[in-house]
């Protein structure tokens, strides 16, 4: 993995949690990704996922599971 020491820290957050925590990994997401300068396509082949489930994740259609 491109970034295997870098601490990301995500957690599931479940849908009936006030959408201010769901956006707030979201964000946080988006901009690790930012950060590491990898498109969606990338980050998710990373993680094993679809391009689709990193784009849903950050836009809060979708939680983040726990284990990313």
């Amino acid at each position: 993995m491109r970034f295997s020491g870098l601490q990301t820290n995500f957690h599931f957050v479940p849908r009936n949690q006030p959408n201010s925590s769901r956006q707030k990994e979201a964000q946080r997401l988006k901009r690790l990704r930012a950060l590491l300068e990898l498109t969606q396509v990338e980050l998710a082949r990373e993680f094993g996922v679809s391009p689709g489930a990193i784009g849903q994740w950050e836009t809060c259609d979708r939680t983040i599971p726990g284990s990313v």
